[in-house]
């Protein structure tokens, strides 16, 4: 009895595996499948294998109670009446009928096997989704339970929500872009043995297998056994600003094979707006050939007491929380003598305190900290900022000079020190799509200074992470950037570089220097070609003869703030003064070469590349003396005259649409 009981058991649990089979490729097909089977399984009074260990889900029936509501060709019972011997797995008797239409079935449960299942334990189910129907169902009644569930309509389909705009794809990060981020990282973290004596060894210009790497270690080896043996040979060749002694006579920083010394004598009569120029009658001179001897260096007895002097005029303004000086301010009793010393020249050992105050101050935000606003954005010359300090001792902050205070910056363009610390760190492990270029420039930059000698050295490093940083911002990134950056190096770390950039960019105009077409680039020539018009008028026609632009052997004096043209301790001299005044200082610089040079370059004999040959060399003050040149610029920025011509000649130019015209167009 109990054999043929199991017997009937697994016959009918191979026709419910057929009908669910069928209905499951009626699905498929989407079309209503009524098996012959589907009576016969409801009709036989054969026991359901187990399923009493299962709970079913909201929502969800098992197969056998399926085949008994859910065909298509039954009415909710086998054959009108329950079998009392058959277990129920589901109380379906107060479910409502479906209507006479053919309803989609509700999702089939697949046993995973077709045989019983054993030890009393159900298959693990396969839920299938059903497919929408022609024929929509019938609502139920409100007190009905819900029996099946139902789905829309292709014919009447349900609204479906506004699709959400997907956010625009980032671009991958070249591989090589990131090998350089993943490099300068790794040798942050581990240094490089021999910064400032050895050359180094290139890393980022191509990929290394296993045997360049061996190469690497042995190279390696060998400059670890020469470092000691060349430092003390090395700090030996060493001026007094880090810059390697070069063969050539009168320049150490940088050894350019095209020297031309800025004669002096010239300088010594301050060019005037109404005095007409006297045209030269004698030829041109040729470039002057290096002194087989390098000349003494100039004396500077008056370093020791001009440091004492800007002790005693400067004041630490703020400290951080370990007690050493951020800022530094001017007391109010020495205001009147800052543009005077700043002429005569800032001590090297004040030089960091004094740029910074003279940048953050512009900028408005000296004396700031961190989420304190500046409350003299867009004030005019001499306006109150936040940042002034008026404390017992009775100090201020450069109040009364030609430095003006946050004018014309946007909101949120005045930022404390911390802010912009803050987000220089942020920025080192942020992709930039100019990385793999600033790597490029790193190691051409300034390299004949100690700090960037070493390729991947930690000056190196520094720059390469302020010039990624900066990078990011609006302009991206411009050669020129890279002289001003390793400049800045020199005396500030490399999180207050970034901070300088930024008020470069905004306080001093820089950004419009480095902008896409350069327009603040061509509004400086312009200023200069009317300053030379009036102040030199035979060296404008010249010019003007010759089809001589300023762009043929300007553009690298504005772009790189003259770094590039003069020895590095007359670029000291003519950042100090550029600093204090602003962005007026650099055609008025520019004037000073010209009414240096003015004899050769207004000469009846002149011709187009003597002109240029002339100007695209590297300036050398006479006898090493780059005072008459600052003195020349420093009276310049004096005069009424000269500061009322360089607006009116802005105003021209803003009125002209900044188009161009008005400038002087080369072949």
């Amino acid at each position: 009895m109990a054999t043929g009981r199991a017997q009937r058991a697994e016959v009918a649990c191979g026709n419910k595996l057929i009908l669910a089979v069928g209905r499951l490729v009626a699905a498929v097909e989407g079309a209503v499948y009524c098996s012959p089977l589907d009576k016969a399984a409801m009709d036989t009074s054969t026991p359901a294998p187990p399923s009493s260990s299962r709970t079913s889900a909201p929502g969800e029936i098992t197969s056998t109670a399926h085949a008994d509501a859910a065909s298509p060709c039954s009415n909710g019972h086998a054959n009108g009446h329950a079998d009392p011997s058959r277990p129920p797995s589901l109380d379906l008797t107060d479910v409502p009928p479906p209507a006479p239409s053919c309803v989609q079935p509700a999702p089939l449960q697949i046993p995973s096997s077709p045989s019983p299942p054993r030890t009393g334990v159900p298959p693990t189910p396969t839920v299938l989704p059903p497919t929408p129907r022609a024929t929509p169902p019938p609502s139920p009644p409100p007190s009905a339970r819900p029996s099946l569930p139902s789905r829309a309509p292709q014919s009447d389909p349900q609204p479906n929500p506004p699709p959400q705009p997907n956010p625009p794809p980032q671009p991958a990060e070249d591989p090589l872009a990131e090998h350089v981020r993943q490099t300068y990282r790794l040798l942050e973290e581990a240094g490089v043995r021999g910064d400032g004596v050895v050359d180094g060894i290139e890393r980022t210009r191509e990929r290394r297998g296993e045997a360049s790497v061996l190469r690497l270690e042995e190279v390696e080896e060998r400059e670890r056994e020469e470092e000691e043996r060349r430092r003390e040979e090395v700090l030996g060749r060493l001026d007094r600003y880090g810059f390697f002694l070069s063969t050539l006579p009168t320049l150490s920083s940088t050894p350019h094979a095209r020297l031309s010394l800025l004669p002096s004598v010239p300088l010594s009569t301050l060019p005037s707006l109404h005095t007409p120029f006297p045209s030269p009658t004698s030829a041109p001179s040729p470039l002057p050939a290096p002194p087989p001897t390098p000349p003494p260096p100039p004396a500077q007895p008056k370093e020791i007491p001009r440091t004492a002097k800007w002790s005693r005029m400067l004041y630490p303004l703020r400290r951080d929380a370990g007690g050493n000086v951020r800022e530094w301010g001017v007391r109010k009793e020495k205001e009147r003598k800052l543009a005077r010393r700043v002429a005569k020249g800032v001590p090297d050992a004040w030089r960091a305190g004094v740029w910074w105050a003279c940048l953050a101050r512009r900028a408005g935000v000296l004396g700031l900290a961190e989420g304190e606003r500046s409350a003299g954005l867009g004030g005019g010359a001499g306006g109150g900022t936040g940042s002034q300090t008026s404390s017992a001792t009775g100090a201020s902050t450069m109040a009364g000079t030609s430095v003006r205070r946050g004018v014309g910056l946007a909101e949120g363009e005045a930022r404390s020190l911390e802010e912009l610390e803050a987000e220089y760190e942020a920025r080192k492990g942020v992709p930039s799509e100019y990385d793999i270029q600033i790597d490029l420039d790193v190691p051409r930059t300034i390299s004949g200074h100690v700090q960037f000698h070493t390729r991947y050295g930690q000056g190196q490093r520094a720059l390469f992470y302020v010039l990624h940083a900066f990078s990011l911002s609006e302009n991206g990134y411009c050669q020129g950037m890279g002289p001003i950056a390793a400049t800045l190096l020199c005396y500030f770390e490399p999180e207050r570089v970034y901070a300088a950039l930024h008020h470069l960019d905004t306080a001093y105009s820089l950004r419009s220097l480095f902008a896409p077409g350069f327009p603040g680039l061509l509004e400086h020539f312009y200023v200069q070609e009317q300053l030379l018009l009036r102040v030199a008028p035979g060296v404008y026609r010249s010019f003007e003869k010759h089809l001589i632009s300023s762009t043929a052997y300007a553009t690298k004096w504005y772009i790189t703030l003259f770094a590039n043209i003069v020895p590095f301790r007359t670029q000291l001299r003519l950042w100090d003064v550029f600093f204090l005044h602003g962005p007026d200082t650099l055609p008025l610089i520019a004037l000073a070469i010209l009414w240096s040079l003015r004899d050769h370059l207004a000469s009846p004999l002149a011709s187009f590349e003597s002109i240029l040959s002339r100007l695209s060399t590297f300036f050398v003050p006479e006898a090493g003396d780059d005072e008459p040149l600052v003195r020349t610029v420093h009276a310049l920025l004096k005069r009424a005259d000269v500061r009322r011509e360089i607006e009116d000649a802005r105003e021209r130019w803003r009125e002209g649409g900044g188009t161009g015209e008005g400038l002087l167009v080369g072949m």
